[in-house]
Protein backbone atom coordinates (compact mmCIF):
# COMPACT_ATOMS: atom_id res chain seq x y z
CA UNK A 1 0.00 0.00 0.00
CA UNK A 2 1.35 3.41 -0.95
CA UNK A 3 1.56 5.97 1.81
CA UNK A 4 -0.17 9.32 1.80
CA UNK A 5 1.77 12.20 0.21
CA UNK A 6 4.08 14.00 2.63
CA UNK A 7 2.70 17.43 3.52
CA UNK A 8 5.29 20.10 2.76
CA UNK A 9 5.52 23.88 3.24
CA UNK A 10 8.04 26.22 1.62
CA UNK A 11 9.45 29.39 3.18
CA UNK A 12 11.45 31.35 0.59
CA UNK A 13 11.37 35.09 -0.14
CA UNK A 14 13.00 34.95 -3.59
CA UNK A 15 10.03 34.40 -5.88
CA UNK A 16 11.82 32.70 -8.81
CA UNK A 17 13.48 30.27 -6.40
CA UNK A 18 10.20 29.61 -4.60
CA UNK A 19 8.44 28.96 -7.92
CA UNK A 20 11.18 26.55 -8.97
CA UNK A 21 10.81 24.62 -5.70
CA UNK A 22 7.03 24.52 -6.08
CA UNK A 23 7.41 23.20 -9.63
CA UNK A 24 9.56 20.32 -8.37
CA UNK A 25 7.05 19.54 -5.60
CA UNK A 26 4.08 19.61 -7.99
CA UNK A 27 5.87 17.12 -10.23
CA UNK A 28 5.95 14.42 -7.57
CA UNK A 29 2.96 12.37 -6.35
CA UNK A 30 4.91 11.56 -3.17
CA UNK A 31 4.57 15.07 -1.72
CA UNK A 32 1.93 17.76 -1.54
CA UNK A 33 2.64 21.43 -0.87
CA UNK A 34 0.12 22.83 1.61
CA UNK A 35 1.56 26.34 1.69
CA UNK A 36 4.33 28.63 0.48
CA UNK A 37 5.39 31.78 2.30
CA UNK A 38 7.67 34.73 1.60
CA UNK A 39 8.09 36.05 5.15
CA UNK A 40 8.81 34.66 8.59
CA UNK A 41 5.64 36.26 9.92
CA UNK A 42 3.46 34.49 7.34
CA UNK A 43 5.26 31.22 7.95
CA UNK A 44 5.00 31.32 11.74
CA UNK A 45 1.27 32.09 11.70
CA UNK A 46 0.29 29.64 8.96
CA UNK A 47 2.53 26.73 9.93
CA UNK A 48 1.63 26.83 13.62
CA UNK A 49 -2.08 26.79 12.66
CA UNK A 50 -1.85 24.19 9.87
CA UNK A 51 1.35 22.20 10.39
CA UNK A 52 2.98 20.33 7.51
CA UNK A 53 5.20 17.32 8.09
CA UNK A 54 8.27 18.89 6.44
CA UNK A 55 9.24 22.54 5.98
CA UNK A 56 11.79 23.71 3.41
CA UNK A 57 13.22 26.87 4.97
CA UNK A 58 15.43 29.54 3.43
CA UNK A 59 18.13 30.45 5.91
CA UNK A 60 18.29 34.18 5.17
CA UNK A 61 14.92 35.82 4.64
CA UNK A 62 14.50 39.53 4.09
CA UNK A 63 11.88 39.58 6.84
CA UNK A 64 14.07 37.83 9.39
CA UNK A 65 16.25 34.83 10.12
CA UNK A 66 15.13 31.43 8.91
CA UNK A 67 17.06 29.93 11.82
CA UNK A 68 15.05 31.96 14.34
CA UNK A 69 11.87 30.96 12.52
CA UNK A 70 12.79 27.28 12.85
CA UNK A 71 13.53 27.72 16.56
CA UNK A 72 10.13 29.30 17.21
CA UNK A 73 8.18 26.81 15.14
CA UNK A 74 10.04 23.79 16.52
CA UNK A 75 9.09 24.88 20.04
CA UNK A 76 5.44 25.12 19.00
CA UNK A 77 5.35 22.10 16.70
CA UNK A 78 8.19 19.69 17.61
CA UNK A 79 6.83 17.02 15.25
CA UNK A 80 7.69 19.09 12.15
CA UNK A 81 10.95 18.30 10.32
CA UNK A 82 12.87 21.28 8.91
CA UNK A 83 15.30 21.27 5.99
CA UNK A 84 17.31 24.45 5.41
CA UNK A 85 17.81 25.61 1.82
CA UNK A 86 20.71 28.01 1.46
CA UNK A 87 23.56 29.31 -0.63
CA UNK A 88 25.85 29.41 2.43
CA UNK A 89 28.39 26.68 3.16
CA UNK A 90 29.29 28.09 6.56
CA UNK A 91 29.95 25.88 9.60
CA UNK A 92 28.60 28.43 12.08
CA UNK A 93 25.32 28.71 10.16
CA UNK A 94 25.09 24.94 9.74
CA UNK A 95 25.36 24.25 13.45
CA UNK A 96 23.18 27.19 14.41
CA UNK A 97 20.47 25.77 12.14
CA UNK A 98 20.88 22.24 13.50
CA UNK A 99 20.82 23.52 17.07
CA UNK A 100 17.63 25.46 16.33
CA UNK A 101 15.93 22.21 15.33
CA UNK A 102 16.66 21.68 11.63
CA UNK A 103 17.29 18.08 10.57
CA UNK A 104 18.67 18.73 7.09
CA UNK A 105 20.74 21.34 5.26
CA UNK A 106 20.88 21.58 1.46
CA UNK A 107 22.74 23.98 -0.78
CA UNK A 108 20.29 25.49 -3.26
CA UNK A 109 22.48 24.77 -6.25
CA UNK A 110 22.24 21.03 -5.57
CA UNK A 111 18.80 20.88 -3.97
CA UNK A 112 16.53 20.57 -7.03
CA UNK A 113 17.59 17.13 -8.24
CA UNK A 114 17.61 15.69 -4.70
CA UNK A 115 14.68 17.61 -3.23
CA UNK A 116 12.03 14.88 -3.22
CA UNK A 117 14.47 12.24 -1.95
CA UNK A 118 15.58 14.65 0.78
CA UNK A 119 11.99 15.27 1.87
CA UNK A 120 11.34 11.52 2.08
CA UNK A 121 14.61 10.99 3.94
CA UNK A 122 13.94 13.59 6.63
CA UNK A 123 10.36 12.37 6.98
CA UNK A 124 11.71 8.86 7.62
CA UNK A 125 14.06 10.09 10.36
CA UNK A 126 17.18 10.85 8.34
CA UNK A 127 19.26 14.01 8.02
CA UNK A 128 19.65 14.94 4.34
CA UNK A 129 22.62 17.13 3.53
CA UNK A 130 24.40 18.29 0.40
CA UNK A 131 27.76 16.59 -0.06
CA UNK A 132 29.72 19.72 0.88
CA UNK A 133 27.62 20.21 4.01
CA UNK A 134 28.00 16.58 5.07
CA UNK A 135 31.78 16.90 4.72
CA UNK A 136 31.74 20.04 6.89
CA UNK A 137 29.72 18.23 9.58
CA UNK A 138 31.98 15.18 9.48
CA UNK A 139 35.10 17.33 9.79
CA UNK A 140 33.57 19.16 12.72
CA UNK A 141 32.63 15.93 14.52
CA UNK A 142 36.04 14.44 13.84
CA UNK A 143 37.54 17.50 15.45
CA UNK A 144 35.57 17.09 18.68
CA UNK A 145 35.08 13.33 18.77
CA UNK A 146 38.06 12.58 21.02
CA UNK A 147 36.62 13.14 24.53
CA UNK A 148 38.60 13.08 27.71
CA UNK A 149 38.86 9.59 29.27
CA UNK A 150 36.09 10.40 31.71
CA UNK A 151 33.76 12.42 29.53
CA UNK A 152 30.63 13.07 31.68
CA UNK A 153 28.14 12.76 28.81
CA UNK A 154 29.67 9.48 27.69
CA UNK A 155 29.51 8.04 31.20
CA UNK A 156 25.77 8.62 31.28
CA UNK A 157 25.10 6.25 28.38
CA UNK A 158 25.42 2.49 28.00
CA UNK A 159 27.65 1.01 25.32
CA UNK A 160 24.62 0.31 23.11
CA UNK A 161 23.29 3.84 23.59
CA UNK A 162 26.67 5.29 22.62
CA UNK A 163 26.69 3.16 19.46
CA UNK A 164 23.27 4.49 18.53
CA UNK A 165 24.23 8.14 19.09
CA UNK A 166 27.36 7.68 16.99
CA UNK A 167 25.25 6.24 14.15
CA UNK A 168 22.85 9.16 14.50
CA UNK A 169 25.85 11.44 13.97
CA UNK A 170 26.44 9.71 10.62
CA UNK A 171 22.94 10.77 9.54
CA UNK A 172 21.39 7.29 9.63
CA UNK A 173 17.62 6.94 9.99
CA UNK A 174 16.20 4.82 12.82
CA UNK A 175 15.50 1.86 10.53
CA UNK A 176 19.04 2.00 9.15
CA UNK A 177 20.43 1.99 12.69
CA UNK A 178 18.21 -0.97 13.56
CA UNK A 179 19.46 -2.88 10.50
CA UNK A 180 23.09 -1.99 11.24
CA UNK A 181 22.86 -3.23 14.84
CA UNK A 182 20.55 -6.18 14.20
CA UNK A 183 17.80 -4.74 16.41
CA UNK A 184 14.17 -3.81 15.88
CA UNK A 185 13.13 -0.22 15.17
CA UNK A 186 11.05 -0.39 18.38
CA UNK A 187 14.17 -1.25 20.40
CA UNK A 188 16.07 1.65 18.83
CA UNK A 189 13.19 3.99 19.68
CA UNK A 190 13.25 2.85 23.32
CA UNK A 191 17.03 3.34 23.53
CA UNK A 192 16.72 6.83 22.07
CA UNK A 193 13.97 7.76 24.51
CA UNK A 194 16.36 6.84 27.33
CA UNK A 195 19.22 8.73 25.66
CA UNK A 196 17.12 11.88 25.40
CA UNK A 197 16.15 11.58 29.06
CA UNK A 198 19.73 11.02 30.24
CA UNK A 199 21.15 13.87 28.16
CA UNK A 200 18.14 16.10 28.86
CA UNK A 201 17.50 16.85 25.19
CA UNK A 202 14.50 16.60 22.88
CA UNK A 203 15.91 15.99 19.40
CA UNK A 204 18.45 13.75 17.70
CA UNK A 205 20.54 16.77 16.73
CA UNK A 206 20.73 18.00 20.33
CA UNK A 207 21.66 14.48 21.46
CA UNK A 208 24.52 14.22 18.96
CA UNK A 209 25.87 17.68 19.68
CA UNK A 210 25.65 17.30 23.46
CA UNK A 211 27.23 13.85 23.40
CA UNK A 212 30.15 15.09 21.35
CA UNK A 213 30.60 18.13 23.56
CA UNK A 214 28.89 20.79 21.39
CA UNK A 215 26.29 22.62 23.49
CA UNK A 216 23.44 24.57 21.89
CA UNK A 217 24.88 27.76 23.30
CA UNK A 218 28.19 27.13 21.57
CA UNK A 219 26.68 26.22 18.23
Amino acid sequence: MSRCPIRVAVVEDHEPTRESILLVLKGSPEVVCIGDYATTQEAEEAISANPPQVVLMDINLGSGSGIDCVRKLKALRPEIEFVMLTTYNDSDLIFAALSAGASGYLLKRSAAEHLIDSIKEVHDGGSPMSMEIARCVVEHIQGIKAPEPEEPQEELLSKRQREIVELLAEGLAYKQIADRLGLSAHTISNHLRNVYEKLQVQTRTEAVMKYFGKSRRGA
